[in-house]
C-alpha cells in the first residue's frame, strides 16, 4: 500500500479550537440564548446563500434531518422507503 490516510488527533485539534470552542459557549450561556440561538439563524442564512436556496434549516441529529427531508418530499405512512444495509440503525 502507497499511501495511508492519516488519522486525525481529536486531541490536538480541540487544543487547537479550544479558544473559539470556549468562545462559542461562553456567548452562548452568557446571553441565555440557548433555543433557537442566533448563531444557529445565522448559519442556517449563511448556509443557504451558500447552496443557493431561499431557506435551509438547522437541526439538532442526522435522524431528524432524515426525518424532516422524508416529511417535505411527502413520504408518509405506508410509503416505501428504499436504503442502504450499512447504515446506523436510526436511519433505517
Amino acid at each position: 500500500m502507497g499511501y495511508k490516510v492519516p488519522f486525525v488527533d481529536p486531541r490536538r485539534h480541540f487544543q487547537e479550537l479550544k479558544p473559539k470552542i470556549d468562545a462559542a459557549i461562553t456567548d452562548c450561556l452568557s446571553r441565555g440564548d440557548l433555543i433557537y440561538r442566533q448563531q444557529l439563524r445565522e448559519f442556517e442564512e449563511k448556509l443557504a446563500c451558500f447552496v443557493g436556496v431561499r431557506h435551509a434549516v438547522g437541526m439538532n441529529s442526522g435522524y431528524h434531518a432524515l426525518h424532516f427531508a422524508l416529511l417535505g418530499a411527502g413520504v408518509g405512512s405506508g410509503d416505501e422507503v428504499i436504503t442502504v444495509a450499512h447504515t446506523f440503525v436510526a436511519t433505517v
